[in-house]
């Protein structure tokens, strides 16, 4: 009996590297008798001579094992092979020599031990190696479903196991759980690893179990096996449509009391690694009756890249993919590429952007001038910041990364945080000027607030946030590096975006107002003259305030406006080129209300 998977592996390790610069012909002569004898020294280069012998022996109706007898020595044979690989002409010869075994031991109702279980496994490692595997599949389609139904026996015939065994390959996987069945009454599920859960239904989960009864859960995942697998669809409706297997394969079954139990709920979990396939994954299993996928009894839950799939049988799965994206999906891979240049542009404005206030900053002596420099700077710093960690979060997997995810959260929540505290800093200075015309701001002043309200308040909502949300692991999102909504840590940047995007709001009515205001003692020959400045005032104020982030208010209740979406995006990216062009451009001196609304 095998207790875990390390002296299993630590075997077929230290065979392969023992044997990696061996021969074919390093093999002795075999020799069978189940009826009759056949004696091969591969010495010869013609490999598959050995192997056809075997192929007659394994297709020997027998019920003394002879079959069996078969796969330690085909084991060795496998581990001759070495680097070099099975040839496309040995591949089916091996994969039909496997077939025979496990359906004529199934016919006879032999059980397979575990250690026959580890050899066969080796073997199919090596089977499908891409260099052997492939070359050999492009001829034969069939080779793929062949495999699998042979995997399938092999699991029903396999021996009653009392302990949890793990086996693991480069490509190809074994593991099994063992608990009392007492274990699954209720509906109780169980986990075989961290994706797979399997339970009962709801009468077999009231069924009155026995002290001794044991169930057996096992599972046998395939990694490179599905490469080459046939894509056929049963649901196929669309001719123009094109399906393909995009996750690994997965045959589960169940023993209770030593009786395979076909029917029962299992939730799997795939990873999809293409990046568009959020709603085009479809949970479906191999049909051997009518040699299509199936997604007959099958749930498929999409979220993030992550597909769950809910079925109430057990047999061999896998997710499919169509190569045509639906509405939606298509308007989200625009959205991502419009996203992605624009990020592109505004990283690349902001840079020169931040150098050009240093540069000004560095002879100015003008108080007003020193405010303007510096509240664009630091807009400028920490936006440019929120762009390279949101660019960042964009190809970390949180699972594979957590704790730079964590900091990538953070990072971002922080520096956007700032970047609307000093849109408010601006806001709050443009407004003194406006209304206390002859109090003027000394630096002292300017420093104490920029510094509460730009730095330590974005400072302290961020720390506050991650220490509150972190203990409960609700700090983060699973699929993406961002604040979870879930359990409110969104709203930490939520609100304080609302409240600063409205404070700037009403400064912005206050500018207009004034403009008004003053035209209305010029005469109203200069009415062109006013509107022409009321444009720019909102042109300038809009971007300048952060106010087209306004946008992303309504799109959190109403998150499938297409047209609000498109909006956010094209506008956010202005907003960044809008502070690199009126830098560039001279600014004149604040002679009026007017131009200090377009040269703050």
């Amino acid at each position: 009996m095998l207790g875990n998977t390390t002296n299993y592996t630590e075997k077929y390790s230290s065979m392969t590297s023992a044997t990696t610069s061996a021969t074919h012909s390093s093999l002795t002569s075999v020799e069978y008798t189940a009826g009759t004898s056949a004696r091969f020294s591969p010495n010869s280069t013609n490999n598959t001579q050995l192997l056809e012998e075997w192929l007659k022996l394994s297709s020997w109706n027998s019920s003394t094992g002879a079959g069996l007898d078969i796969i330690p020595d085909l084991q060795r044979y496998t581990s001759s092979i070495g680097s070099f690989g099975f040839n496309k002409d040995e591949v089916p010869l091996i994969a039909n020599i496997l077939g025979n075994i496990t359906q004529k031991a199934a016919e006879s109702n032999q059980s397979f031990s575990v250690a026959t279980l580890a050899d066969i496994l080796y073997i199919a490692n090596q089977l499908f190696n891409e260099s052997s595997w492939g070359p050999a599949t492009t001829t034969n389609h069939d080779l793929g479903p062949q495999m699998l139904q042979s995997f399938e026996s092999l699991l029903a015939g396999l021996e009653t196991m009392n302990q949890p065994i793990n086996i693991s390959f480069e490509n190809i996987d074994f593991q099994s759980l063992t608990v009392p069945c007492v274990r699954l009454v209720n509906e109780t599920a169980l986990e075989l690893g961290s994706d797979i859960y399997v339970s009962l239904s709801d009468d077999a989960s009231q069924a009155n179990f026995t002290r001794s009864c044991l169930a057996n859960l096992l599972s046998m995942s395939y990694r490179s096996l599905s490469k080459y697998f046939p894509n056929d669809y049963e649901d196929h409706r669309d001719p123009g449509v094109i399906y393909k297997v995009s996750s690994r394969i997965v045959t589960n079954t169940m023993f209770i009391d030593n009786r395979n139990h076909h029917s029962a709920n299992i939730n799997m979990t795939f990873l999809c690694e293409a990046q568009d396939c959020q709603s085009r994954a479809i949970c479906v299993f191999w049909n051997f009756t009518i040699g299509k996928w199936s997604s007959e009894g099958c749930t498929t839950v999409n979220n993030g890249g992550v597909t769950s799939c809910l079925c109430g049988h057990l047999t061999s799965f896998s997710v499919l993919l169509s190569d045509i994206l639906p509405e939606g999906l298509l308007n989200v891979s625009i959205l991502d590429y419009i996203t992605n240049v624009g990020l592109m542009i505004s990283i690349a404005s902001l840079v020169a952007c931040i150098s050009l206030q240093m540069y000004l900053l560095k002879g100015n002596v003008n108080l007003v001038a020193y405010y303007r420099h510096m509240v664009i700077l630091n807009v400028s710093s920490f936006l440019l910041l929120s762009n390279i960690s949101f660019v960042g979060a964009s190809y970390i997997k949180p699972p594979q990364f957590l704790r730079l995810c964590v900091a990538l959260t953070f990072c971002t929540h922080f520096s956007l945080l700032a970047f609307f505290c000093w849109t408010l800093v601006q806001s709050i200075f443009l407004f003194c000027r406006l209304v206390f015309v002859f109090h003027h701001i000394t630096k002292k002043e300017f420093m104490t607030v920029s510094t509460v309200l730009g730095y330590v308040t974005p400072m302290l909502i961020a720390v506050g946030t991650f220490l509150y949300y972190t203990p409960t692991d609700d700090y983060r999102r699973d699929t993406v590096c961002w604040l979870q909504s879930k359990s409110g840590a969104s709203m930490a940047f939520t609100i304080p975006t609302i409240v600063t995007i409205s404070l700037n709001f009403l400064v912005l009515i206050v500018v207009i107002k004034k403009l008004l205001r003053k035209s209305i003692s010029e005469g109203s020959g200069e009415d062109e003259e006013v509107v022409k400045k009321l444009v720019k005032a909102v042109v300038f104020c809009t971007p300048q305030f952060g106010l087209t982030w306004a946008i992303g208010i309504p799109l959190l209740t109403n998150g499938d406006s297409l047209f609000l979406q498109y909006l956010f995006v094209l506008l956010n990216p202005l907003q960044v080129m809008d502070l690199v062009k009126r830098r560039l451009s001279k600014s004149p001196a604040f002679s009026s209300t007017a131009t200090t609304v377009s040269t703050y």
